[in-house]
């Protein structure tokens, strides 16, 4: 397999290379992610639910340990089985990184929460119904983006070796196919 990437007519990379490098990867590591956020999931709304179903602390408290207790799973799931190729040498950032996260997102998703039960009306079983629709609306938002954080910042898994060894600029090789009008030629790089 050759270490080459078609050039557009404006020199640009071609996105054709890209999508195939990392369309079934990613596919692949977001059916994991997914997998691994409905665990987490599971586990926070079940605390959620039991810690202010039964009446035992306020909606932005119960978020706010539901969200802790799904991390735990999350983190594990994440760094073992998601992203299982990043990198092993510096797993200090990589743990101190998604926590930070993770805590930013919880506390957010805490103040979003408590502030949709704060616009139910009165009596209690619609008040759980409010919380129990928008706790996940709103975790599904930051499930995206921090699939992305994950993705691009925490766990990546080569940081430096792609887009240069894919367009031949690691090792100084030709390896860039430059195509206009129906020609090809190599371009050295």
């Amino acid at each position: 397999m050759s270490e080459s990437c078609v050039i557009d007519e404006g020199g640009a990379p071609s996105t054709i290379g890209v999508a195939n490098r990392f369309g079934r990867a990613d596919v692949a590591r977001l059916a994991r992610y997914a997998a691994t956020s409905g665990v987490a999931f599971a586990v926070s709304e079940m605390t959620l639910l039991i810690l202010y179903g039964l009446d035992l602390t306020t909606a932005t408290v119960a978020a706010l340990l539901a969200s802790l207790a799904g991390t735990v799973p999350s983190y594990l799931l994440s760094r073992y089985w998601i992203w299982r190729e990043a990198a092993r040498e510096r797993v200090l950032r990589q743990v101190i990184l998604y926590w930070i996260v993770s805590i930013g997102c919880i506390a957010l998703t805490s103040l979003l929460t408590g502030a949709l039960a704060s616009f139910a009306p009165a009596g209690h079983p619609f008040h759980l119904l409010v919380v129990a629709i928008g706790y996940p609306i709103v975790m599904l938002t930051f499930w995206l983006i921090k699939f992305v954080i994950y993705q691009r910042v925490i766990f990546r898994t080569a940081p430096t070796e792609w887009p240069r060894r894919e367009w031949g600029l690691a090792t100084g090789r030709t390896g860039i196919r430059h195509s206009s009008g129906g020609s090809t030629t190599q371009g050295v790089v």
